[in-house]
């Protein structure tokens, strides 16, 4: 098997706090799956609804009020959970982690060939073959490239140029075209 040895683009880069917290938020929202958060939501809009539809109709007793309320409560939190709560908690999470790990951060080099793209560092060396990437997923601030259903890497958008941004644009779509950004989608089952 032949692969084309011209590297288009080469690039390193060492993660920041900021990388692995966009990382950390993104792989979150990859791994959560769709119905979880289709139904949280349905049942938050429930819980908010009829609780102000029970303080409205309902009995005036004090204790009954209060019942109402906090189905309100709980309504507001599980609509806010996903968009909220969760990303708030993931980015403490990746702080602290980050902190815990920041001195064994090593820099990592990516290169980018016609057929694969190459991710390197001290302790490891990824080959991607453009065509058995299983899905790649754009972030705020990253893009991470699937090359399987569990495992990935991460490329900053801080270090990408115009074409190298439009790179991992056309792989997206490649991708969406062929159906393996199904993780991407809907989320992991």
């Amino acid at each position: 098997m032949s692969t084309d040895e011209t590297i288009l683009w080469e690039e390193s880069f060492l993660m920041t706090k900021e990388d692995y917290i966009d990382y950390s938020q993104e792989k979150s929202r990859m791994m959560t799956p769709k119905i979880n958060m289709i139904l949280l939501r349905i049942f938050g809009i429930l819980a908010v609804c009829g609780g102000v539809i029970a303080m409205i109709y309902g009995s005036s007793e004090f204790w009954i009020k209060a019942s109402f309320i906090l189905l309100i409560l709980i309504g507001f939190y599980l609509l806010s959970y996903y968009e909220v709560i969760v990303p708030v908690m993931v980015r403490n999470r990746a702080v602290r982690i980050y902190e815990f790990y920041q001195r064994s951060m090593v820099s990592q080099t990516i290169r980018l060939y016609a057929d694969r793209i190459e991710v390197m560092s001290e302790d490891r060396k990824l080959r991607l073959m453009k065509k058995k990437i299983y899905g790649i997923r754009e972030g705020k601030n990253s893009w991470i490239l699937f090359y399987d259903r569990e495992n990935f890497c991460y490329v900053p958008k801080r270090i990408l140029d115009e074409s190298r941004f439009s790179y991992f644009e056309e792989l997206a779509d490649e991708k969406k075209q062929n159906d393996f950004n199904k993780i991407s989608e809907r989320g992991a089952e």
